[in-house]
């Protein structure tokens, strides 16, 4: 029987294909491990990105214009909420103030400690006055067409009596003057506000509120600042 002797390069042949296919199974693994890890990567990605968006979808989803959903009040007020608004405005930092209504809707009146707002013995104003003051004439910045809301501020004094004009301004007119000046440098027009000293209580101070027609008269009183 003929026998056929295998070829020596057959063989080294076989080797080189196996050693082939052993790096194209471990390229072909490699591969496959890269594709999971990008996949897993992608994923997370993709995770984040959704949890952003709906992070900010919903912040944005949940943003109302304030003037709409009421938290910040329209421009104009109502003779009624300007009122009210005052009158919650004072009690709030004064509980000691006292509200009295004169005319529903078109006057009030609130009385309250000259302490509250004054240094004691002096025409200076305590830090505490300054939102009270601010708050005030902003309000009355807020009337609507039409109408005009003013105040006046009074400051009782004991009867005056007959004096030397060289002893200099009572403690009540000083803080008047100061009162206008004040309000004044917050920007309340000068026709808007009357500030003055009565015959009263020298331990309270009174402010009332007016809700006028635009077209009645006014008088610039900022000259008793003067």
């Amino acid at each position: 029987m003929l026998k056929v002797a295998a070829s020596p390069r057959t063989g080294k042949d076989q080797k080189i294909f196996v050693v082939l296919l052993s790096l194209y199974l471990l390229l072909l693994a490699f591969f496959i491990l890269l594709n999971s890890i990008s996949r897993f990567e992608e994923g997370k990605t993709r995770a984040a990105l959704t949890s952003v968006t709906t992070t900010f979808a919903t912040k944005k989803s949940g943003t109302v214009d304030p003037r709409s959903s009421g938290t910040i009040e329209s421009e104009f007020l109502t003779p009624s909420e300007f009122l009210k608004t005052l009158a919650s405005l004072v009690t709030t930092s004064v509980p000691a103030a006292e509200v009295e209504t004169i005319t529903p809707d078109r006057l009030i009146q609130i009385s309250l400690p000259v302490e509250s707002l004054f240094v004691e013995g002096e025409p200076r104003f305590l830090p505490e006055a300054a939102p009270i003051l601010q708050g005030v004439v902003d309000l009355l910045a807020r009337h609507p067409p039409g109408l005009r809301f003013e105040a006046e501020v009074v400051l009782g004094a004991a009867p005056i009596a007959p004096r030397d004009p060289d002893q200099g301004e009572t403690l009540e007119i000083a803080r008047a003057g100061g009162s206008a000046r004040e309000l004044a440098r917050l920007g309340l027009p000068g026709s808007r506000v009357a500030v003055g000293v009565d015959q009263g209580d020298p331990d309270r101070i009174r402010f009332l509120f007016y809700v006028r027609s635009e077209n009645k008269p006014t008088v610039d009183l900022h000259q008793i600042a003067r």
